[in-house]
């Protein structure tokens, strides 16, 4: 979980393979919270991944944005060196988080690296995040991201999803130790809702229309 950018690939491919039996289809995904994961929540969480930065508001922007420093110690991001897991936990309404909702290993980092940030969000890197590596190895040091959407509308690639709030830690682990140590961690919750069409979107405006009509009379 390098950078936002890397952290939005494993959001959609996370929720793409969460069980069908949860009401899905075109969605809008909107990013609640960016941060690291909590300590005195899961324990450790390493030192190798730090992320200074918040959520604000653009003049003339839909949606808010969000702009901070992704720091990187110990050089994390070479071959064979640490691997990524993500956990996903799904909110319910009734009992809180539901932790374990999804457990994905997308094994090594550099490996998930090529697969995902290069090959789908390159043209985001350089909008956003100028200067960070598009490959390994990636060395220690910090990285900008500027002003980046909260909001989107499901791209083609992943065009439906399952509808909810979702939790996901992208934990990095050492990969050539026993202990398979925590080296960083970062938590992002999202929530994906249903894109209506113009379609029902009319039949709503219409609706809306009729019940004002009702409450003048």
């Amino acid at each position: 979980m390098a950078t936002l950018t890397k952290s939005i690939g494993l959001v959609l491919v996370s929720l793409v393979l969460v069980s069908s039996k949860y009401a899905q289809g075109p969605y809008v995904l909107t990013i609640h919270e960016i941060g690291l994961c909590p300590r005195e929540e899961i324990g450790e969480t390493g030192d190798d991944l730090q992320l200074d930065g918040r959520i604000h508001h653009q003049r003339g922007a839909k949606s808010p944005a969000f702009s901070g420093n992704a720091t990187l110690l110990n050089n994390p991001v070479t071959v064979g060196n640490s691997m990524i897991t993500t956990y996903v936990a799904k909110w319910d309404t009734v009992s809180g988080w539901r932790k374990n909702f999804a457990i994905l290993r997308f094994g090594e980092a550099c490996q998930g690296l090529k697969t995902y940030l290069k090959t789908y969000y390159k043209e985001f890197i350089e909008s956003h995040a100028p200067g960070f590596p598009l490959e390994c190895p990636i060395k220690e040091g910090t990285y900008r991201v500027n002003n980046v959407s909260l909001r989107y509308d499901g791209p083609a690639l992943f065009p439906v999803m399952p509808y909810g709030r979702f939790r996901l830690d992208g934990v990095m682990h050492y990969m050539n130790t026993a202990s398979k140590k925590i080296r960083g961690c970062g938590r992002f919750v999202v929530e994906t809702t249903e894109r209506l069409g113009q379609e029902k979107l009319s039949s709503l405006n219409i609706g809306q229309e009729s019940l004002l009509t009702k409450i003048r009379q």
